[in-house]
């Protein structure tokens, strides 16, 4: 098993998702509810929202975002409006699962643009990763040029995304 820590963009302090998970009361919640799904809202809306005073919404979201719990707000893309059409899910299995070789991969593939998650996994291969490009021929590239040269590298199944037919970041809070 494979432990990553995330840095928080509000403290900057890298934070284990252990520390995350602290005990949320219900208007907390509520608020993280309001805010997964419209982060552009004002400090008023999302006190409105969420039946609490200004003040006091203003107060728990600061606290929210110190302690980790929400690690950063950001905007949801259209990838095809941008030209990126063509998704993939990359089942890379590794030659050795040193810390070195697990290290020297994560960092290398952590740094690139069009590899959007990495999950570590259980069963045939180590990771998956979601890979968005403009089309086929890029993606070779990626694997060609990038994905392959991996010195622990060993063997990468490919499974082209057809349909997206659900894509949320809301957690189910």
């Amino acid at each position: 098993m494979i432990v990553s820590f995330e840095k928080c963009e509000f403290t900057g302090k890298k934070i284990h998702a252990f520390e995350i998970s602290m005990e949320l009361s219900e208007t907390d919640r509520k608020i993280l509810r309001v805010v997964q799904k419209d982060a552009r809202l004002t400090k008023n809306e999302i006190a409105e929202a969420t039946n609490t005073s200004t003040s006091s919404c203003w107060r728990r979201l600061q606290a929210l975002e110190q302690n980790g719990t929400i690690q950063r707000y950001e905007a949801r893309l259209d990838a095809e409006a941008l030209g990126l059409s063509f998704s993939a899910l990359a089942m890379v299995s590794l030659t050795r699962h040193d810390n070195k070789a697990v290290e020297e991969f994560t960092r290398a593939i952590g740094i690139r643009k069009e590899v959007l998650q990495v999950f570590s996994i259980t069963g045939d291969a180590d990771f998956l990763l979601r890979v968005v490009v403009k089309d086929m021929v890029e993606y070779n590239a990626f694997l060609n040029d990038f994905l392959f040269r991996q010195a622990c590298v060993v063997k990468v199944n490919t499974n082209v995304v057809m349909a997206t037919i659900k894509d949320t970041a809301e957690l189910p809070i």
